[in-house]
């Protein structure tokens, strides 16, 4: 996953320039101890060998036997009324750094004095890139960060595990059965494995080209979220399986398509060694969860499904997700990203803390503030338990949606919560998400369009021609690629529909249309029933064989399709209508072709499961 970071720092990706950074800021008293907790922070590094670790390239992680004495940088703000809007600014520069990766350190320590209420504060700011450290090592630094503060002479356990040996094992790990096997499992399931969920776009990734990260945070509380619990428990899930689910259940509400994929960081260390888990590093494992919510199920149907999955995919974990991804890409000819939705969960990750340390300096209290960013991620839904309270954060990414949508959602998602946990008989209900109210209302007076009540002899397209009429500036179609008003829409329809007349198409001709679900699709069927001819929609996913089959029984000529379509046709005109130049070099009084309700609109095939397919 190291890779997949380093790649992510560097503008040639889809939402990059940005490194994986974890960043959090506590608030401490005027007594907080900065010196102690230096030395304390300088006894870790020289402890483990990751916090000295930096990558001089793509291929190659350095681990610096010796580096400088770390000293935590210290800033005071003297001026009360403009501390917090000094503090804020802090927070800016400092949580979204991009640390150079060859260089040390691959974290951040800095102090601010403030004056708050009357009284002196100092606020602690840290951050590590992920690069060298996970979500386990993190919390690991924290907890060891908080002994040697409280006591300088504490005598940590000397570890005979280094990261260095770790990292060599695993190397030879891919050369066991069990390394091959996993794999065989994950391969065995590239052709039929779906992309992640198609949610509507405020702007296409590549249009956002230096990325901010916003976050919508809710806590449940300890009554709830511990009644919860017992339920999932007692149905036999765990909690990690139930909130992927629910998760999953609320971006399937939002998503055009039903089964996706979901992106699940694990935290997965080979058990090599009695100390494997109190040394620190990256460790991160990703698991591609299948989720199908085609089929209407009850809660617990779906909730068990998605459960034995993600049983199933942990018993193969060892080939880690991010080469399965790398698979799926080369199958998909793309380098788009493909799994964006992250599901990342902290709860019954093992609690590190020693039973008998009464005071901790970090997990006594929340963050004032704590924010991470990942890249080629739109969303990343974060979960940890806190004092037996459940805090869930979803972190995403800023302009790429309507900031109210992914208020929306994630309001749905406890909503989820809430009910679950409070009636026990949902769980064999079917399954029900509902919209926000707010929502519902906008879509009821989006639907209140005024139509004549009599349209027995109107043509397809023709409602279509009047709607852009009446409401030019109206928005017509609304994608992750592109957003088109009534008046752009039907000026590429008119463009398109007067070429395909140039090519001297007859009434009642079928004209192909090769493409996957997009708006190309919209602009194909209206131009060329505009233009007057017939469309045949063919299947993206058929054989090349049979595609060949059913163009020659049709008589077909001409072809508009994407232009990543890999398959070619040399004998028939093809159009790509993606990147089809629009002009307006058609009539002004365009000749739309009068046919009549009689002629032929369409003809879609069966599939052909039953013998041969028929058009009908």
């Amino acid at each position: 996953i190291q890779l997949a970071y380093l790649i992510g720092r560097e503008g040639v990706t889809e939402l990059g320039h940005v490194s994986a950074f974890g960043y959090s800021e506590y608030d401490f008293s005027s007594t907080f101890d900065i010196e102690c907790f230096e030395r304390a922070l300088n006894c870790l590094v020289q402890r483990h060998e990751a916090l000295r670790l930096i990558f001089p390239s793509h291929t190659e992680q350095k681990i610096l036997k010796t580096v400088p004495y770390y000293t935590i940088s210290i800033h005071s703000l003297d001026d009360v009324q403009s501390s917090q809007k000094h503090l804020i600014e802090r927070r800016k520069q400092l949580s979204h750094q991009i640390r150079s990766a060859d260089q040390w350190p691959l974290f951040d320590f800095q102090v601010t004095r403030f004056i708050s209420d009357g009284s002196n504060n100092i606020r602690l700011h840290f951050g590590f890139d992920a690069l060298i450290l996970d979500f386990w090592s993190t919390n690991l630094i924290l907890h060891e960060l908080n002994q040697l503060y409280c006591n300088l002479n504490h005598n940590l356990v000397e570890l005979k595990l280094s990261y260095r040996d770790y990292i060599l094992t695993e190397q030879q790990w891919k050369h066991t059965t069990i390394y091959s096997n996993d794999r065989q499992y994950w391969i065995n399931r590239l052709k039929s494995f779906p992309l992640g969920p198609n949610l509507p776009l405020q702007c296409l990734p590549n249009e956002i080209h230096r990325q901010r990260h916003c976050n919508a945070a809710t806590v449940l509380d300890q009554t709830l979220w511990q009644k919860l619990r017992k339920r999932i428990a007692d149905h036999g899930l765990t909690p990690a399986g139930f909130l992927a689910s629910v998760y999953a259940l609320v971006l399937g509400k939002w998503s055009e398509n039903k089964h996706f994929a979901l992106n699940l960081p694990v935290f997965n260390r080979l058990p090599i060694h009695s100390q494997v888990n109190q040394i620190v590093g990256d460790f991160t494992s990703v698991i591609p969860l299948e989720i199908n919510l085609d089929k209407v199920i009850t809660y617990y149907e779906f909730l068990q499904t998605v459960q034995k999955q993600l049983w199933n995919d942990l018993e193969h974990i060892s080939y880690n997700g991010v080469s399965f991804i790398r698979d799926l890409m080369q199958v998909h000819q793309t380098r788009e990203i493909l799994l964006p939705y992250v599901f990342t969960c902290g709860v019954d990750v093992e609690d590190i803390r020693e039973k008998n340390v009464e005071h901790n300096i970090f997990f006594d209290q929340a963050p004032v503030y704590e924010i991470s960013q990942t890249p080629q991620v739109f969303i990343d839904h974060g979960l940890v338990e806190i004092d037996g309270c459940l805090s869930i954060n979803w972190v995403y990414v800023e302009n790429l949606f309507r900031k109210e949508m992914v208020s929306h959602m994630h309001n749905t998602f406890v909503h989820l919560l809430v009910k679950l946990a409070s009636f026990d008989y949902i769980w064999q209900e079917p399954i029900f998400v509902p919209l926000p109210s707010e929502q519902q209302e906008r879509r009821l007076d989006f639907n209140q369009t005024q139509w004549e009540s009599n349209i027995k002899d109107k043509l397809l397209h023709s409602l279509v021609i009047k709607q852009a009429e009446l409401t030019p500036d109206a928005l017509a179609i609304l994608s992750s690629q592109v957003n088109l008003t009534y008046r752009q829409l039907m000026n590429r329809v008119y463009s398109l529909a007067h070429h395909l007349q140039q090519q001297k198409i007859y009434s009642n001709q079928s004209v192909a249309i090769l493409m996957k679900k997009g708006w190309e699709q919209i602009v194909a069927c209206l131009a060329i029933l505009v233009s007057g001819s017939a469309y045949l929609p063919l299947d993206v996913d058929s054989p090349y064989d049979r595609l060949c089959s059913l163009i020659e029984e049709t008589n077909v000529t001409i072809l508009l399709t994407q232009s990543h379509f890999k398959h070619a046709f040399p004998h028939l005109i093809t159009i790509p209508v993606d990147i089809f130049i629009t002009s307006d070099n058609y009539p002004t009084s365009f000749p739309i072709k009068q046919q009549s309700s009689t002629d032929l609109a369409y003809i879609i095939y069966t599939s052909g499961s039953t013998g041969k397919p028929k058009g009908v």
